[in-house]
């Protein structure tokens, strides 16, 4: 393992304008988040941490479905 920072320390220095996405957050360009985390360690007992995960990946599933439709121009 490497990396390892704290919960407040990455909510501290995340960009995300959800504040708890942040400590998903591995690369920004000032104010935009440009990666994510793909698989992260949970060492905690909030359970709300993982549903925020689960939300973020739902977001980030539907984004690239949109993507695709715009580049096959809505073509099934």
């Amino acid at each position: 393992m490497y990396n390892l920072v704290s919960y407040r320390d990455l909510v501290d220095n995340g960009v995300s304008e959800d504040e708890d996405l942040r400590v998903f957050e591995i690369g920004s360009r000032g104010d935009m988040v440009t990666a994510w985390v793909d698989r992260p360690l949970f060492l905690t007992t909030d359970p709300t941490l993982v549903a925020k995960w689960a939300e973020l990946q739902a977001e980030r599933a539907a984004h690239a479905a949109r993507a695709a439709i715009r580049r096959i121009g809505g073509e099934r």
